[in-house]
């Protein structure tokens, strides 16, 4: 409704766009920090996209840039074996950041590999009786770290079903 807001989003987006922002050298935390940071750049970019009031330049250079980290993001978990960090929450938040991408910059290829990778977390990594093992090896911090790992999934849960994929028939 405040397209003095939005504009203003849209002039942050553009400036990190052009700036090439989150697609340098990084570390393993730089890693979690890029994929939580992509979640809400392209969370806020699916609320003001659609207004006519930004250059269509310069939207199609937030849209690459945004799927550029996107794409790195993918790179970080194309192989899930070895590292238990590619397999727990950390897999979650980025199958959230690239699957939320993908439905703001309109990229099906984005969506699916998002919705995959909470797929298989579903099938694969839930317990029967609701457990998610690489978090339950957290002692203590068990219960913290499956409330961290559960906002992703329902956050992909609840785009999946409003583009007719149910996830939460999975695995009950």
């Amino acid at each position: 409704r405040d397209t003095r807001a939005a504009a203003c989003v849209m002039d942050w987006l553009y400036a990190w766009a052009e700036g090439q922002a989150l697609l340098g050298e990084i570390n393993v935390q730089g890693s979690y920090a890029r994929q939580w940071s992509l979640s809400t750049l392209a969370s806020a970019y699916l609320q003001v996209r659609d207004l006519s009031l930004y250059d269509q330049q310069k939207k199609e250079a937030i849209e690459q840039w945004l799927s550029a980290v996107a794409t790195e993001i993918m790179k970080t978990y194309t192989d899930l074996s070895g590292s238990l960090r590619k397999q727990n929450n950390h897999l979650y938040w980025g199958a959230w950041a690239v699957t939320i991408t993908g439905v703001a910059v309109d990229n099906r290829t984005f969506y699916e590999w998002g919705v995959n990778k909470a797929k298989y977390a579903l099938h694969v990594q839930v317990q029967k009786d609701g457990t998610l093992p690489y978090e339950i090896i957290r002692g203590k911090k068990a219960l913290q770290y499956h409330i961290f790992a559960l906002a992703p999934l329902v956050m992909i849960c609840e785009v999946a079903v409003r583009n007719g994929d149910d996830l939460y028939e999975i695995n009950n």
